[in-house]
């Protein structure tokens, strides 16, 4: 799940908020659902482009 931490070091990162890193945000969470768990030290990586 998405939570403010998650969404405030999101923004850090990128920037900036805006309606692109909210979409990768929810990208994300349903990716790591679908997947399932992985190791915690494991680096998990994805890049969501989209066409806005």
């Amino acid at each position: 799940m998405v939570d403010a931490e998650m969404v405030q070091r999101a923004t850090e990162f990128h920037g900036h908020m805006c309606p692109g890193l909210a979409i990768g945000l929810r990208a994300a969470e349903v990716a790591l659902r679908e997947i399932g768990p992985h190791a915690k030290d494991e680096e998990v990586v994805a890049v969501v482009e989209t066409d806005m």
